[in-house]
Parts: structure tokens; C-alpha cells; sequence
């Protein structure tokens, strides 16, 4: 016996714009990161403003090492049709690049606020955990 159902991808469309469910769990995973982030600093005596500030980097930093490690994993198609490579809205990321990349952005930011970035890991760990937890069902 075979059970067949139909899964549409796209929830909803307004002219070119789609809203689709991977789209719409990674902004639900980024926000309870962030939420989550935003607490755990909270608890370790970092204000809030400063997680955020520098979360927001984290994840400018993963959207961009998400793309670049796809089109790293792809390179000859991306060599063949480069004018493709920035749009991500295509389809093409890849989790560990997000992971790198947020990592790098957040290093970054911590940097140039000279904060200590090994207590600000331990609270990004978890969000990122969580996050991609999330971000799984899109």
C-alpha cells in the first residue's frame, strides 16, 4: 500500500514574492536563536543590546557563508553561470557555511566592540543549536 500526499513548498504568493516553508522556519529558527541568545546573555550579565548588536552580525555573517560554501560545493556550475552566484533566492545554502560564517561575523563583532568572545560563544552555542534545530522542518 502507497500513500501518496501532495506538499506544496509555497505557502503563499503575492505577484513575485513567495513566501515558502523554508523560508518562513528559518526566520522562525533566527528569531528563538536570537530570543534565546538575547536571555543567556541577560543571565551572564551581557546587556541585551550588546547580543543583539552583535548576533545581528552572526547572522549577516551565516546568510553569507551559507551561500559561499554552496557555491563552493557547486563551483563548476557556479564557474559556467557566475551572474547566479548571488542569488540565493534560487535555492543554495549550505548549513555548515551558516554555522562558519555566523561565527565569523559574531568573532568579528565582538572584536571591534573589545568584548571577550569565548564567554559570547557559550552563549551563541546554544542558539545556533536551537536554531538549526528549527530551521530543519523548513
Amino acid at each position: 500500500m502507497t500513500l501518496t500526499v501532495g506538499f506544496d513548498p509555497i505557502i503563499a504568493q503575492l505577484g513575485p514574492f513567495q513566501l515558502g516553508w523554508h523560508g518562513l522556519f528559518t526566520a522562525l529558527a533566527v528569531a528563538v536563536a536570537l530570543w534565546l541568545a538575547g536571555y543567556l546573555g541577560v543571565r551572564r550579565g551581557i546587556p541585551q543590546e550588546t547580543i543583539y548588536s552583535i548576533a545581528t552580525w552572526g547572522v549577516v555573517g551565516g546568510l553569507v557563508g551559507a551561500r559561499l560554501f554552496h557555491v563552493a560545493d557547486h563551483l563548476s556550475f557556479y564557474l559556467e553561470n557566475p551572474l547566479l552566484i548571488p542569488q540565493v533566492w534560487e535555492g543554495g545554502i549550505a548549513v555548515y557555511g551558516a554555522f562558519i560564517g555566523g561565527l565569523v561575523g559574531g568573532f568579528i563583532a565582538a572584536w571591534r566592540k573589545r568584548l571577550d568572545p569565548w564567554p559570547l560563544l557559550d552563549i551563541a552555542a546554544p542558539a545556533m543549536l536551537v536554531g538549526q534545530g528549527i530551521g530543519r522542518f523548513g
